[in-house]
């Protein structure tokens, strides 16, 4: 694939806006103040879904302090530092482990902890696909009540949040 010199900077700048949705700048880092007000100090759901998707990578990691995880997306490597509410996260995850039916543990372990697609879990389970998005959006926003439970998201966090 050729890309022009535009094109390429078009998607070093997408992809360098992706990884800034959960990225914690470190100190002396170049923030805009845009992102610092969107930021906050707890957690939003858009950074809750991009830890999601990258979940089966970095759970081996969450728990030690200032950990920073290497991940491999788009050909490139993206060292990722976790943010103190992971934790929150993988307790969350354990906390439906325990609680939910099979049906909803079997995607939680297939999907979220060994990291399948979701065509690979939609053909080992009997669940059609709108109601493995249905369900899979229902144990996203459990995560984040019970984030808000554990006190990771401010108020400032849930009313910045779009309907």
């Amino acid at each position: 694939m050729c890309y022009t010199r535009i094109g390429l900077n078009v998607f070093k700048a997408h992809l360098l806006n992706r990884v800034r949705l959960f990225l914690f700048a470190r100190k002396g880092a170049p923030v805009s103040p845009k992102q610092k007000v969107a930021r906050g100090t707890g957690m939003t759901k858009a950074e809750l879904k991009t830890v999601l998707r990258d979940y089966a990578a970095i759970q081996n990691a969450i728990g030690i302090e200032n950990a920073q995880v290497c991940i491999k997306r788009y050909r490139t490597e993206l060292h990722i530092r976790l943010p103190s509410w992971v934790s929150g996260v993988k307790r969350s995850i354990n906390e439906l482990l325990k609680t939910e039916s099979d049906t909803v543990r079997k995607i939680v372990e297939l999907s979220y902890i060994k990291g399948c697609k979701d065509r690979e879990v939609i053909m080992r389970l009997p669940v059609s696909d709108s109601g493995y998005y249905r369900i899979k959006r229902h144990i996203e926003e459990k995560i984040y009540e019970l984030c808000i439970i554990y006190g990771y998201v401010t108020e400032e966090d849930i009313l910045r949040d779009d309907i």
